[in-house]
């Protein structure tokens, strides 16, 4: 075959292949759809994957721009801390400010000033309780001569709480029984004998006439007086009751009872009345001594001397 016979073929054959892949438009009647040649599945293989390669990183995007604005920042994450204008950022705590409640009070000034007072307090109550205590100083407590002198002094200026059964008082006055008195022997001439006494017991003060009727009670039936020794005397004897007023109880913390005998004339009398006077009263040793006035004793004295010159 020559060169344009072959020309001429090759010709023929490639207008076969257009005729084929091109619709006939000579024909006057509709193409259909001419079925894919392997050329170009191959073609629209290559378009699909070159669209794929673009479309991931847009879709990679889109997924992310949708899950930032779906998902919701968790409760306690801090907010970003935008600079200032001068390009620092603000040093501040974004979570207290995020959860602090504009109208919640300050408790702050509370606390401190509550924890001040607790302070003060414990302070002046350790004060109180551990604070050193003045040392007292000794009470001087007078002591009985146990060997009078001749004026026959015992005890000056004792008080009513020191008085015992037997002893005889001078310097007693009537008009304030609470006051001291001095202890002498009963040998010497004296005012009143106590004859008995007793204390009240703590409490509140039971009222003038209940405490009248309990000390009377008690001087009529301590059975202290010495009988014989009364019907002794020609003179008239009476017994004197003392007890605590309630100024007195309340002030001076007075339960004293005191059975006090002297002369009904005001003079004073010797001797010793007590049936059994308590040890260490100046009655204690005063058996010799005779129940009698001071005007009776000149007289005997003087019986004496008589006696004496006889």
């Amino acid at each position: 075959m020559s060169r344009r016979s072959r020309h001429d073929a090759h010709r023929s054959t490639a207008a076969v292949e257009d005729s084929t892949e091109s619709p006939d438009h000579s024909s006057g009647e509709p193409s259909g759809p001419l079925p894919p040649t392997r050329r170009s599945r191959r073609e629209a293989r290559r378009r699909a994957d070159r669209r794929t390669t673009a479309a991931e990183p847009d879709a990679r995007e889109g997924a992310t721009a949708r899950e930032g604005a779906t998902a919701e920042p968790p409760e306690d994450s801090p907010e970003e801390i935008s600079p200032d204008d001068s390009g620092h950022l603000e040093s501040f705590d974004v979570r207290e400010t995020a959860n602090r409640d504009p109208r919640r009070p300050n408790v702050l000034p509370f606390v401190l000033a509550g924890g001040l007072v607790v302070l003060v307090t414990l302070s002046l109550l350790w004060w109180f309780l551990f604070r050193d205590e003045p040392a007292e100083l000794p009470e001087t407590v007078a002591e009985r001569e146990e060997d009078p002198g001749i004026d026959g002094v015992i005890l000056r200026d004792a008080e009513p709480d020191q008085w015992l059964a037997g002893d005889c008082l001078t310097g007693f006055q009537p008009q304030d029984e609470s006051a001291p008195a001095t202890i002498i022997e009963c040998g010497h001439s004296y005012d009143v004998q106590v004859i008995h006494w007793e204390d009240l017991e703590v409490g509140e003060y039971p009222g003038d006439e209940d405490i009248s009727e309990r000390a009377h009670m008690t001087c009529e039936d301590n059975g202290q007086l010495d009988q014989d020794a009364v019907d002794a005397v020609d003179f008239e004897l009476q017994v004197r009751i003392s007890h605590p007023t309630e100024s007195t109880w309340r002030r001076e913390g007075d339960r004293r009872i005191n059975c006090l005998l002297q002369p009904a004339s005001g003079v004073t009398m010797t001797g010793n009345f007590v049936v059994d006077p308590e040890e260490h009263s100046s009655a204690d040793d005063a058996e010799d001594a005779e129940p009698g006035t001071e005007d009776e004793a000149p007289d005997a004295d003087a019986d004496a001397d008589a006696t004496e010159g006889d």
